[in-house]
């Protein structure tokens, strides 16, 4: 369970904690961890871990892990952020954010398991 996502031939594993008490049928295996890459994002919105967390918001769900070097320059050109991503939904493409105009980011991902390139969903 420690570590990154599994992939297995180009599938996604999907594993969830189990306490031994729930019923397993409850258990929905549809979220995978996965570390993205947000290209182009302004420095204020890198540096400070809230707005870093909002822009991650928009790639995937909760619980977020994001790159921050709090008052420092960031060396990268990129928000690197880890963030949960529902298998049932198309993959984020550009993530969009309105300061002065709404301009688009590109969104990469690291170590993807198959997915499609025209429709963005998973498997």
């Amino acid at each position: 369970m420690v570590g990154s996502q599994w992939i297995f031939r180009g599938a996604p594993v999907v594993l969830k904690e189990y306490d031994g008490f729930t019923n397993v049928f409850d258990y929905k295996l549809d979220k995978i961890p996965v570390w993205t890459r947000i290209h182009g994002v302004p420095d204020g919105l890198m540096k400070k871990r809230e707005l870093a967390e909002r822009v991650a918001k928009k790639v995937g769900e909760q619980p977020f892990t994001v790159i921050v070097d709090e008052g420092r320059i960031n060396p990268v050109k990129y928000l690197r952020a880890r963030v949960f991503l529902d298998l049932s939904k198309p993959l984020v493409r550009f993530v969009p954010i309105t300061i002065k105009e709404r301009i688009l980011y590109p969104v990469t991902y690291e170590r993807m398991p198959t997915f499609c390139y025209f429709c963005g969903m998973i498997g």
